[in-house]
């Protein structure tokens, strides 16, 4: 969440620093790369998990994440990254 908030062009200014722990960058990649990829189906198209996923979603996942607004960010930001960690990938 604060990913999105800190580029969101509605909200990009309130934030003087932010920490983001273990964030979900790019909703597209995390469906590819963690063992949780309901979870992105669930956030982004609100489907099950058996639902057979489209190269437009994929597009709809892209827009849904916080590196869809990077270019907004002006807040300066720590991300804590945990190495070991098997539901986040290392962007």
């Amino acid at each position: 969440m604060t990913g999105w908030l800190i580029g969101h062009p509605e909200y990009k200014d309130l934030f003087k620093v932010a920490v983001l722990w273990n964030p979900v960058i790019n909703m597209s990649y995390m469906f590819s790369s963690t063992d949780i990829p309901d979870w992105i189906l669930a956030c982004c198209l609100n489907k099950e998990w058996d639902y057979k996923v489209t190269s437009e979603d994929n597009k709809v996942f892209y827009e849904k994440s916080p590196i869809s607004v990077i270019s907004n960010v002006k807040t300066t930001s720590l991300v804590l990254i945990g190495g070991s960690d098997k539901r986040v990938p290392p962007h």
